[in-house]
């Protein structure tokens, strides 16, 4: 299933939402966001599945190097949901 609709930019990849696990923030926790914001979900999920992911997740770089996701936490959950394979992101400056 492919459900995504991106401006063209070269800086913005597809890349498979599996590879992202290991990015989500550890103090949000995909669950508690289910849990807690279900009604938001529920509306992005409908708003996804109508015009695709328009902003793509935004990646920073660690200072060890790995990938953390900085914007897109609700995106990531809703894509999850709807069985999406691959999802854009976008790798952006640290902003600290």
């Amino acid at each position: 299933m492919k459900i995504y609709r991106i401006a063209e930019d070269e800086s913005i990849k597809m890349v498979p939402l599996s590879s992202l696990r290991s990015a989500y923030d550890p103090n949000v926790p995909l669950d508690k966001l289910r849990e807690q914001e279900r009604g938001y979900l529920d509306h992005l999920k409908e708003n996804i599945k109508s015009n695709g992911i328009i902003y793509p997740i935004q990646l920073i770089r660690s200072p060890k190097g790995e990938l953390i996701v900085w914007d897109g936490m609700h995106r990531l959950a809703v894509a999850e949901e709807l069985g999406m394979l691959e999802v854009p992101i976008k790798i952006i400056s640290n902003p600290y």
